[in-house]
């Protein structure tokens, strides 16, 4: 009986140290135990030291001996990383982009149809767009739903 259960012991324990680096996106404002919020900060090196040889510096040295950074993942959308294969050339893994949005006077075409399966691409000069809302705003985005980034650290407030 004890060496099935030193077995679901360590079973439990070696699923729980893959999941050190993972993220996901919690439903409440608070990270759950053994997570933290993608918030950017800085962790101590030795606490989270399992953390810590998974991502090492990729997302800051933080005091460049004893801490480092986590990703910030607030406010952002996620991009899966290119990794050669040529649909986002130059990026480095754990780099950000800055956005980009469109404006009124970026859009040149119109699309018009006869009703039929006759269709016509048009240039168009002026007017309003009319593939979205409020073009002229600050940012370009999808609807989106917010919420919680956490990253998996293995440390637990009973430890």
């Amino acid at each position: 009986m004890e060496d099935g259960i030193n077995d679901a012991h360590k079973l439990a324990e070696d699923l729980y140290s893959m999941l050190v680096g993972f993220v996901s996106y919690y439903c409440k404002d608070t990270a759950p135990d053994g997570w933290v919020v993608c918030d950017g900060r800085a962790l101590s090196r030795t606490t989270y030291s399992a953390l810590f040889n998974i991502i090492g510096i990729t997302f800051g040295s933080g005091d460049g001996s004893t801490t480092f950074n986590i990703p910030d993942l607030r406010g952002e959308f996620i991009r899966g990383y290119d990794a050669g294969r040529g649909i986002d050339n130059g990026r480095v893994f754990g780099g950000a982009q800055n956005g980009t949005r469109l404006t009124t006077d970026e859009h040149g075409v119109r699309y018009v149809s006869d009703g039929e399966d006759n269709k016509t691409v048009r240039a168009h000069e002026g007017g309003n767009a009319s593939l979205g809302n409020n073009i002229n705003s600050i940012a370009t985005r999808p609807r989106n739903v917010a919420l919680l980034p956490c990253i998996y650290t293995g440390v637990h407030k009973t430890e």
